[in-house]
Order: structure tokens, then sequence, then C-alpha cells
């Protein structure tokens, strides 16, 4: 039976994202992808004409999904409920980390990709700023009059390279570890109020 065109895009992209994974983004040509994918290299032409337009799929995807599990946090900005939704979101990022493992030659192969990433970048943090917000307003963490755009940043910076240093130092997925990291990093700006409800957190990820 013939796939459709949509399990055949599917198909190549999978091969595709496996291999930009492993190999590297640059070391990856069409014909590579083809043979993954089991085509020749003018069927996969067919469906992707370049390898931009397959990076360019894989980050709608990735897009998609991350907007997704980041819109849910800032809907309910509680604690509990970004604990629960940060391992959703690093394992995501480990997904298709090929997109941070080679960052400058992503961008040197697309411009909007490159843009798209930066912009990323800047609404996390946004979101992470929101969910320190709110937990100011419900008493969780003191309020400072210097506010928390740099805990916000730094925040970023642990979840965002956390996943690229693991396969870096081909050490095994750890979320848990992650997740410990960014709860010790607010707990000493908590109320008392904020600090038993972390303090629960961190025993959910402690061996």
């Amino acid at each position: 039976m013939l796939l459709s065109k949509t399990s055949t895009k599917e198909r190549i992209l999978e091969a595709a994202l496996d291999l930009f994974n492993r190999q590297g983004f640059a070391q990856v040509s069409m014909k590579d992808i083809a043979e993954a994918a089991g085509m020749s290299p003018g069927n996969l032409a067919y469906h992707f004409k370049s390898k931009e337009s397959i990076l360019q799929a894989l980050y709608e995807q990735l897009e998609e999904e991350r907007r997704q599990h980041l819109s849910a946090v800032l809907q309910l900005p509680t604690f509990e409920h970004a604990h629960e939704k940060t391992q959703a979101i690093l394992e995501l990022t480990y997904r298709f980390r090929f997109f941070y493992l080679n960052t400058l030659d992503v961008a040197h192969e697309s411009e909007d990709v490159a843009n798209a990433l930066r912009a990323h970048i800047e609404a996390h943090i946004a979101y992470l700023k929101g969910m320190l917000d709110y937990a100011v307003g419900a008493g969780n963490l003191q309020a400072r009059p210097e506010g928390y755009d740099s805990l916000a940043h730094t925040l970023w910076m642990v979840l965002f390279f956390f996943p690229m240093q693991q396969a870096i130092r081909r050490q095994a997925d750890n979320w848990q570890e992650a997740r410990l990291r960014m709860w010790h990093l607010l707990l000493p700006y908590a109320t008392e109020k904020g600090k038993s409800k972390i303090e629960k957190l961190i025993q959910t990820d402690t061996p």
C-alpha cells in the first residue's frame, strides 16, 4: 500500500531528525536523508526541495509543541504546574537537540530559523518571568525592588542548556536533576509559604 504524502513527509522528518541529532546538522546531506527514509533522492526532493526546507519543517514542529507547553504553564503558573511541565519541555528540547548543539550551523543554513530561535529565547525568558511574578503575587516569592528579570534569565539558561550538556558529556537523561537545580535556584528567594511548596517538589525528585 502506498504511503500518503503526509505519512511520507513524517517519515522523512523523523529520519532527518535522527541523523541531525546523531551526526550533526552540517554533516548530513540530502542523500543521507533519502537513504535513511528509504527512498530515492528524487522522491525526497518531491517532498522537500532542500535541507533548509526540512530544517524549517522540523522547527515548526518544535515550536508548536513548545508553545503548547509554555502556554499551559503561563495559564496556570503555579510551582506545581511548572514542575510538571518542565519535564515535558526538557524532553522536547532533547528530542530536537541538534537545533541547540548546532546553533551556528543552523543559523548559517536558514536566517529565518535563526531569527525564530532568537525570538523564542526571549519568549521563553518572558514566560519564566511571568511565572516568577505570579509567585510573588501568590505569596510564594519575596517581592524585590529590582524584580526577577535576572533570575528568569538564569533559570532559562539552566533549562535550555541542561539537556545539551548531558548530550555533550554523554550522560544519561536526568530531567529530575534539571528540575532540582531550578528549584534550588529559587529557594533563597522564597517566602516561608513558598519554601514549603518548593521543598515538597524537591523531595519528589530527590533519589
